[in-house]
């Protein structure tokens, strides 16, 4: 049965480092025996978020906004999935999802109404197995 609940610590646990232990069951009768000592585990972490957010000027147009940016250097011990896409059209709401499952390090838009001369504010999280990253820090693009 998985481990649900740590009951020692505190902690400081790093990505990819072995974790040795041993158990000891506890119930209302009493404690069971010490198990072997071995390692059953690895840590795995979110990642973190991506960086350089940059808008792709030999695509950008009045109808078009593209941007890159360059996954973090920690993907927290295993591979990040796909990428969530967050914008705000200038109206104060940064965070509504644009797109989910981007699996490259660009987005092009296609869902959204590019006005010409409006600001569009962009931001991507990673995610993998264990979670998703902080959002990256914000790209403002000015539609051409």
């Amino acid at each position: 049965m998985p481990l649900s609940t740590l009951t020692a610590g505190p902690y400081n646990l790093l990505k990819g480092y072995s974790i040795y232990v041993y158990v000891i069951a506890k119930n209302a009768y009493g404690d069971s025996p010490q198990s072997d000592y071995g390692n059953g585990g690895v840590i795995v972490l979110v990642p973190d978020a991506p960086v350089s957010l940059a808008d792709d000027i030999t695509v950008t147009s009045r109808s078009v906004i593209k941007f890159t940016w360059v996954p973090a250097a920690s993907d927290g011990g295993t591979t990040v999935i796909d990428y969530t896409v967050t914008y705000d059209e200038s109206v104060g709401n940064l965070g509504t999802v644009l797109a989910t499952g981007v699996t490259t390090p660009y987005y092009t838009t296609n869902t959204i109404t590019i006005i010409p001369g409006k600001s569009y504010q962009f931001q991507v999280i990673a995610r993998n197995t264990v979670g998703s990253s902080a959002s990256s820090a914000i790209l403002t693009i000015l539609a051409a």
